[in-house]
């Protein structure tokens, strides 16, 4: 089947002048494209979404009044997936919850503090078959997921002076045929889809070079690089804008005025304290690592640096200097 039949009995099936039996009709012929379940990602520190991230995993951040990876399980739900992976690791706990709400397959990833996320997705191999591939801090305006898929690929957005991005070129047919760090007019972002074969070939891929050091510490994009004379994922552009991701709470707070002088943050109220401001006079705040380990960012209050740095976050010890 071609892509264009593909579209044309999908288009029918939705129909509601269709009779059962032309329903179940088109239902067998999209059979072999129908999605079995989905992967979410959600084992990360997220170090970069300083300081919301040393108390709560970024995914259950709550944005524009839903929580980022409940709002994402629902919007599975709402495609016909039942069966949906949740691999976790920092502050796991937090996510037990959304085994009972949601009867979510909860699996830990006790690798993640010292591993990327090859190491996660080598603990839910036998789970890849039409598969998506999501990330927990992803926020969609609109539900991207379906019943039926007709090809691999990943979701690509314009760039716009986007920087630490993944960029990919593709051919007339849409097909990915390089990925980059040097700039590009795309960038990847998003829902990955999987189809059988896609995730035949990367199983077989990842279970023979997980035993290499530097495929433990990748991520499973580079991964993919290395093999994509082997890999096929095609671009899909999101061009209604609709995929959001927040590498840190300064681009949260432009997605979402509630966070502009948020309230609900201990780290961010001891500052406000000590410099006797409000939080919305917080800015700039990015992670800095320590040698001593410590969690630990900078940030700026009446345009001048700081450090502050964790000293025992349960009893709200901390230590604040300029740099």
């Amino acid at each position: 089947m071609n892509l264009k039949e593909f579209n044309e009995i999908y288009s029918k099936l939705n129909e509601s002048s269709n009779s059962k039996i032309k329903q179940n009709e088109y239902k067998n012929l999209l059979s072999p494209y129908k999605v079995n379940n989905a992967i979410i990602m959600a084992a990360g520190m997220s170090s970069r979404f300083a300081p919301l991230s040393y108390d709560r995993p970024k995914g259950l951040t709550k944005v524009k009044g839903e929580v980022l990876i409940e709002r994402q399980i629902n919007q599975l739900l709402e495609a016909g997936l039942k069966e949906i992976v949740v691999v976790t690791g920092y502050l796991a706990n937090q996510f037990d919850y959304l085994k009972d709400k949601y009867n979510v397959i909860l699996i830990n990833n006790p690798d993640y503090f010292r591993y990327n996320n090859t190491s996660s997705l080598i603990l839910v191999l036998d789970y890849l078959k039409n598969t998506y591939i999501c990330s927990s801090d992803n926020y969609f305006d609109k539900n991207p997921f379906k019943t039926y898929e007709y090809q691999s690929y990943y979701p690509v957005k314009i760039n716009e002076n986007t920087t630490n991005e993944y960029y990919v070129t593709f051919d007339e047919t849409y097909l990915i045929n390089d990925v980059s760090f040097n700039g590009g007019d795309y960038y990847m972002m998003g829902q990955v889809f999987f189809d059988k074969n896609t995730s035949t070939t990367f199983k077989e891929i990842l279970r023979k070079q997980y035993q290499r050091k530097d495929v433990k510490k990748m991520l499973w994009e580079r991964l993919y690089m290395e093999f994509m004379d082997e890999i096929d994922l095609y671009a899909k552009i999101d061009r209604e804008n609709i995929i959001h991701e927040f590498d840190s709470f300064d681009e949260l707070r432009v997605f979402d005025k509630t966070y502009i002088n948020y309230q609900n943050n201990q780290i961010l109220n001891n500052i406000a304290n000590h410099f006797k401001v409000e939080v919305k006079d917080i800015c700039n705040i990015l992670d800095y690592q320590n040698k001593n380990e410590k969690l630990a960012f900078k940030f700026e209050v009446a345009k001048k640096t700081y450090l502050y740095t964790v000293d025992d976050l349960e009893n709200n010890k901390f230590t604040l200097k300029p740099l």
